[in-house]
């Protein structure tokens, strides 16, 4: 045991001393769309989709439910994988609204826009929460995909970051589906878009699902259900199944909430 924690915490300063490294900079395309990674990690993370070895399953349900001329809120556009698919279903005639608040994911992002000239994407530079204003938020030094609000101030790599309220974001706008992924900030994401939710039908909502990371951030997998099914959405009932037989698990899932 003692063995494997000296590799990985090996493994995990060999990433953070990559991803400080100029030379790990690069694009791939996926899509249809070029996409940039200006860390290491996110440059592995494209790699691995273009591969098929990463998201297949998650990009493959989401494409079943996203068509032509619908409204896609992306939360946790990361370098814009779900992004670009989005782009590319829901055409000219739709709309894809995409945060990221971290800035190297960022600067990939807008890059990507003003590449693939996606005239039918709009991304801010913040992160969806349960108010309007600042929070303390954790860039990872060694996954960029694991970066996260967070309740201290005091942690190793916490900033200040804006968070909206998806309520005050998407004010009077149609929306169609909502993806989030947020490391364990769900539940304050669906606690600040409570009449977005009410609001439209028909609407799909698939968040990711970490127990641990929910309960990092003062949530639960039972609150994540809650918040929905207040405002009338419904679960499947596999995804219900599966949510309680490993809601005390240390492992992601994903579930998908229609109205």
């Amino acid at each position: 045991f003692q063995g494997s924690a000296m590799n990985t915490n090996l493994l995990t300063k060999l990433s953070a001393a990559m991803n400080r490294s100029s030379w790990a900079r690069g694009s791939i395309k996926l899509h249809k769309a070029r996409l940039y990674g200006f860390t290491f990690d996110r440059l592995l993370y494209l790699w691995l989709h273009r591969a098929g070895l990463m998201g297949r399953a998650g990009l493959d349900e989401i494409a079943a439910h996203v068509s032509q001329g619908m409204t896609v809120v992306d939360v946790g556009a990361n370098v814009g994988v779900y992004t670009s698919l989005f782009a590319q279903l829901v055409g000219p005639s739709g709309r894809v609204i995409a945060l990221e608040p971290a800035p190297d994911n960022w600067r990939a992002l807008n890059k990507a826009l003003t590449t693939n000239r996606w005239n039918n994407v709009e991304i801010h530079q913040v992160a969806a929460a349960d108010r309007s204003g600042r929070m303390y938020f954790e860039r990872s030094s060694y996954n960029s995909g694991n970066n996260a609000l967070s309740l201290e101030s005091g942690r190793e790599g916490a900033e200040s970051v804006e968070v909206v309220r998806l309520d005050d974001l998407l004010a009077g706008r149609k929306v169609d589906f909502i993806k989030i992924d947020v490391q364990g900030w769900e539940a304050a994401v669906l606690r600040g878009a409570q009449q977005t939710l009410e609001g439209n039908r028909p609407l799909r909502v698939r968040t990711e699902i970490w127990p641990a990371g929910l309960a990092r951030a003062g949530s639960s997998p039972d609150e994540i259900v809650g918040l929905l099914e207040c405002r009338g959405l419904q679960i499947s009932a596999d995804d219900n199944s599966r949510l309680v037989s490993i809601a005390d698990l240390n492992r992601y899932f994903d579930i998908t909430a229609s109205a």
